[in-house]
C-alpha cells in the first residue's frame, strides 16, 4: 500500500513529453519500412496516445489495453506486423518503448 503519492500535473518531476519524443524517435528512426515520414509517425503517436489514454480514463479500458490498442494502430504505420494476441503486444511494449523511454 502506497503511504505517499506524488502527482507531477506540470512535468516538472518527470519530463514526459520530451521522453516519449525521444523514444518514439529512435523507434521511428529504426523502422526501414515506416509508412510515413519520421514528423508524421511521431504526430501519430500522440494523436493516439491522446486518443487512447481518454478511453482509459473514461474506464474504457484497462490501462495495459490503452497501450496495446495504440499499438495496433501504430505498429502498420511502422511497417510492422500488428502482434495478435495481448502478451506479444505487451512485451514489444516493455521491449521496445519502455526500456528506452526509462532511459529517457
Amino acid at each position: 500500500m502506497a503511504d505517499v503519492i506524488f502527482f507531477d500535473l506540470d512535468g516538472t518531476l518527470v519530463d514526459h513529453r520530451s521522453a516519449v519524443l525521444e523514444t518514439i524517435g529512435q523507434i521511428v528512426q529504426a523502422a526501414p519500412n515506416a509508412t510515413a515520414p519520421p514528423e508524421e509517425l511521431v504526430t501519430l503517436w500522440w494523436t493516439l496516445e491522446a486518443r487512447h489514454m481518454r478511453e482509459y480514463l473514461a474506464g474504457q479500458c484497462s490501462f495495459a489495453e490503452h497501450h496495446r490498442r495504440r499499438l495496433r494502430s501504430f505498429l502498420p504505420m511502422l511497417g510492422e506486423p500488428v502482434p495478435t494476441s495481448p502478451g506479444l503486444l505487451d512485451a514489444w511494449i516493455a521491449e521496445r518503448y519502455l526500456t528506452v523511454f526509462e532511459e529517457s
